[in-house]
């Protein structure tokens, strides 16, 4: 039997092997970025914001909109959001803009307060023209990770799947088609859009959830743990709609909901709370909808 002929490793092929190795190997490295901002003055929304010496940007949007990171944008990337920078004792909530979009990868924003005796949260506030915070795409799973922050002043986005698309839905939150993570965060006082004629939030004043990912039988939803959902509104606004869920609001999905409160939310029609629509507990009824609760506090919502 004749052997097979022998390898041979020169320098050039272990050379050639190890370039790849590191290549491949850089490409899936993860990346850490923090968001610092300088404290302005007493009231921090509106002005100039200035990045703090030792952060890499000043924004998210900031952040999200440069070159080098879009092209080395890594599934895992971290995003820190800081306190300000000159904080002081008293000022408990940093503000940064909101109104921007999850990326297609899968990233993480999570708010990192290292100096929690000047500084409490960290506040994505919105403009009132849009949802504060959006997640678009079937590519935004379980690893888009949003974590600590409040989600507040947001308008309403457009949802294109609806039988009537100009209904504004998510003034907190957006997930079209997305199932991210949402932990630890406060979402309140969202609902009222500064749109033409100030038309309010009709579905999800405060969390909006539409048309899950198909997962063996049924369709995923977002994982909403240890949230604090809170004064957020829905109200009538022309559209076929009516309003409904001011809290959280799910249409064919399955949004798994853990250890979250759900309070002094209010909607001009129905699920002051929460309202699941075509979304099925147990589903008996719809197969393909799995919605879950576990562990909640749902009050004093009208």
């Amino acid at each position: 039997m004749r052997c097979p002929p022998p390898v041979v490793l020169n320098r050039r092929t272990l050379l050639f092997a190890a370039t790849f190795l590191a290549s491949t190997l850089a490409a899936q490295a993860q990346s850490t970025y923090t968001i610092q901002r300088v404290f302005r003055n007493n009231t921090e929304s509106g002005g100039t914001i200035t990045k703090a010496p030792s952060a890499d940007f000043a924004t998210i949007q900031i952040a999200l909109a440069d070159s080098t990171v879009q092209q080395n944008l890594t599934a895992g990337d971290t995003f820190l959001v800081k306190e300000s920078l000159g904080t002081v004792t008293g000022a408990l909530i940093t503000e940064y803009p909101g109104d921007f979009d999850y990326p297609t990868t899968d990233i993480q924003v999570i708010a990192d307060i290292t100096a929690p005796g000047q500084c409490l949260e960290v506040a994505f506030i919105g403009s009132g023209v849009r949802s504060v915070i959006g997640f678009t795409s079937h590519l935004n799973t379980r690893a888009s990770l949003l974590e600590g922050v409040i989600v507040t002043g947001g308008g309403g986005s457009h949802d294109g799947y609806l039988t009537d698309p100009t209904a504004l839905v998510g003034g907190g939150i957006s997930c079209l088609g997305a199932t991210p993570t949402i932990r630890s965060c406060t979402v309140k006082d969202n609902g009222l859009a500064v749109d033409t004629g100030d038309m309010p939030v009709t579905l999800g004043g405060g969390i909006y959830a539409s048309r899950g990912s198909s997962e063996g039988d049924h369709l995923s939803g977002p994982l909403i743990d240890s949230c604090i959902v809170e004064g957020n509104l829905t109200s009538l606004s022309g559209t076929v709609f009516d309003p409904t869920g001011a809290g959280i609001y799910a249409y064919q999905c399955s949004p798994e909901v853990v250890d979250t409160t759900v309070r002094y939310n209010t909607s001009h029609d129905a699920g002051g709370g929460v309202a699941f629509e075509n979304s099925y507990f147990g589903s008996e009824e719809h197969l393909s909808t799995q919605p879950m609760a576990e562990g909640c506090e749902v009050h004093d919502n009208t």
